[in-house]
């Protein structure tokens, strides 16, 4: 060993100093809001519209649908899915008859439950003061979190009533045999 190495080992020191704790300054946060998910209609109908279903699991009602929230989620209940042979729907009733341009179904955003419970096809129905259909059409989810959007050619007046069904689903992707979506946004022409 030459004189450098053993002039190394000796100054060494033999364990690692401590580390010295620091108290870091609170860094003062700020919540930020939910997404709000809206449409100047619903804007307009806040609080009026009520919001059905074909079933509902205890503590995520319909009225889920048009509370704003993005993260919160209408569930069916359990079985009460296309892919468990069933047709299960939710609807939009509205105070007085409506025109409406484009209809957005959001899938489910709820937290605790993401995955599994995705509508990915469905049908849409606009339904007069007196019950009976006066436009439908159908379409699919295009993304992950299995949106249906769905744009009219033409804007429908006399509208009262909104109603989306599952035609295809993931009802039986999970325990609860369950499905669920997030939002119901109906629009009219600006």
């Amino acid at each position: 060993m030459n004189a450098f190495a053993l002039l190394l080992l000796v100054a060494a020191p033999a364990t690692q100093p401590e580390p010295v704790a620091t108290q870091a300054e609170p860094v003062a946060t700020r919540a930020e809001p939910p997404t709000r998910l809206t449409t100047p209609l619903m804007e307009r109908f806040a609080g009026r519209v009520v919001a059905r279903a074909s079933s509902e699991w205890a503590g995520w009602p319909a009225a889920r649908l048009v509370d704003g929230d993005g993260t919160t989620s209408w569930f069916s209940a359990m079985g009460d899915a296309a892919a468990n042979g069933k047709r299960p729907w939710v609807e939009l009733a509205f105070p007085e008859a409506i025109t409406v341009s484009s209809v957005a179904v959001r899938g489910n955003r709820e937290p605790s439950w993401p995955r599994g419970f995705s509508i990915h096809y469905g049908l849409l129905e606009l339904l007069d003061d007196n019950g009976a259909v006066v436009a439908s059409v159908k379409n699919e989810g295009k993304n992950t979190a299995a949106d249906i959007d769905f744009k009219l050619k033409k804007a429908v007046a006399g509208v009262r009533v909104v109603r989306f069904t599952s035609l295809m689903d993931d009802g039986d992707k999970t325990q609860f045999k369950d499905i669920a979506l997030a939002e119901v946004l109906v629009d009219s022409p600006r």
